[in-house]
């Protein structure tokens, strides 16, 4: 018997106890409540045929020459039929599939971070089947992130994307679906934000800061955080290099200790 699971987000999937005891899933994503049982009553015909070694119902037969390419894969997946694409799945389907496993489990921070790589590689490798992209192309990919985009990324981002990418496809391998990561070594690079560090001088920044400071630190008096905004703007730039920054280097905080 199969049954059908529910995620707070509306995410369903299909549970079930394969032919050799081990327990399956089939994820449905976002659906009715309807057509997941009608997907949970052919998966249930499916696992009786493997089974029993029993033809199939027309009916699920039907079922499954109409259904899309994802969720055929998904089933094949789990070893109720056999791939269509025989061992070339589309990123695309991937990146589903992948996505899926997130439903619930993700602050809004980082799945937000995770669309906008996973966004950014689809449209690079538009079109593209998973086993297709070589550790090549992979560091052709990292060099576009970094100068290639029309819409320009800052390095921190870059880097980050290219790291998310490296784990998406190490999720990939533990799936059986590549042999190895072609982003296995590609380097990301650093992640820090040179405009959002913190400098921290007593006489340098006391200059700066002046009598107005944003608010004192919690806990410690002696701490005074201000922002470049808050700067006057006429000589704020000169204050800066007298007290040996450079302007392009100014910090968006800077505090005195």
């Amino acid at each position: 018997m199969a049954s059908i699971g529910s995620d707070a987000n509306g995410y369903r999937r299909i549970l079930f106890v394969a032919g050799d005891g081990s327990r399956k899933t089939v994820r449905l994503g976002k659906c009715s409540e309807r057509d997941a049982e009608d997907v949970c009553r052919h998966i249930e015909d499916l696992v009786a045929a493997n089974v029993n070694g029993q033809s199939l119902k027309l009916s699920t037969a039907a079922w499954l020459k109409d259904i899309g390419t994802t969720l055929h894969e998904r089933l094949a997946r789990t070893g109720l039929v056999d791939s269509r694409t025989a061992g070339k799945t589309p990123l695309a389907t991937f990146m589903v599939d992948l996505f899926s496993t997130f439903a619930g489990k993700l602050k809004p921070n980082t799945l937000r971070n995770y669309e906008q790589a996973r966004d950014c590689l689809l449209d690079h490798f538009a079109g593209r089947t998973i086993q297709s992209i070589t550790a090549q192309e992979a560091d052709e990919y990292a060099a576009w992130l970094r100068d290639g985009r029309e819409k320009k990324l800052s390095a921190a981002t870059a880097a980050k994307w290219i790291i998310v990418a490296r784990q998406f496809f190490k999720r990939a391998v533990k799936w059986g679906l590549i042999p190895t990561n072609p982003f296995a070594d590609v380097r990301g690079g650093s992640q820090a934000n040179q405009g959002r560090q913190t400098l921290r001088h007593p006489r340098r920044c006391r200059k700066i800061a002046g009598s107005r400071p944003r608010r004192p630190m919690a806990g410690d008096d002696s701490l005074i955080s201000v922002r470049w905004a808050a700067l006057p703007q006429r000589g704020a730039g000169a204050a800066v290099e007298r007290c040996g920054f450079r302007q392009s280097q100014t910090p968006r905080t800077i505090m005195q200790d």
